[in-house]
């Protein structure tokens, strides 16, 4: 995890991490709060859509440079399929 003020850049492992949890915890790092504290991320993304996208050996075979961006908590949330979770502020580019 890299963090530099209000932006986080983490990785995530496919195989055994869940991703609608991963970015939930990162914008709690960047938001410096719990995460009990956020409100739910389905509010802002089908995060079952999201983590079957992101974790389904089929459809990563399949598909290459997938990238997702979307806004949860005021923060920009964008997940590849490289394996990383960039989290920033909503009007950084």
């Amino acid at each position: 995890m890299q963090q530099t003020t209000n932006r986080l850049v983490t990785t995530y492992d496919p195989a055994t991490d869940s991703i609608p949890f991963e970015i939930v915890s990162a914008v709690a790092d960047v938001q410096n709060c719990e995460i009990e504290s956020l409100p739910p991320l389905h509010q802002s993304i089908d995060a079952d859509a999201l983590d079957c996208l992101f974790t389904d050996e089929r459809l990563t075979a399949e598909l290459t440079n997938l990238t997702t961006a979307f806004e949860y908590a005021g923060l920009t949330v964008v997940v590849s399929d490289r394996d990383r979770i960039v989290v920033s502020p909503a009007d950084e580019p």
